[in-house]
């Protein structure tokens, strides 16, 4: 997969679910450089944040949220 395809699959599950962990990206997306594409994404205008958030099981792990009620802050062409 391309990189200009990873990150349109990475901007639909996250404009669809609002946050992805890099093992989502990897189980679903088949995404392996999860932070290359949300790299590319903010490079392009896009409001990624980075969040760590804490699972059922008491890991705490990296997740990625988008804010889509505001719409996004002028994405590049």
């Amino acid at each position: 997969m391309s990189k200009q395809t990873q990150c349109a699959a990475l901007l639909k599950y996250l404009k669809r679910w609002h946050s992805i962990t890099p093992m989502a990206a990897l189980n679903w997306l088949k995404i392996y450089r999860l932070a290359s594409r949300v790299y590319d994404l903010r490079q392009q205008g896009f409001p990624i944040k980075t969040v760590m958030v804490t699972t059922s099981g008491g890991m705490v792990v990296r997740s990625l949220m988008v804010t889509i009620s505001g719409g996004y802050s002028n994405p590049r062409p």
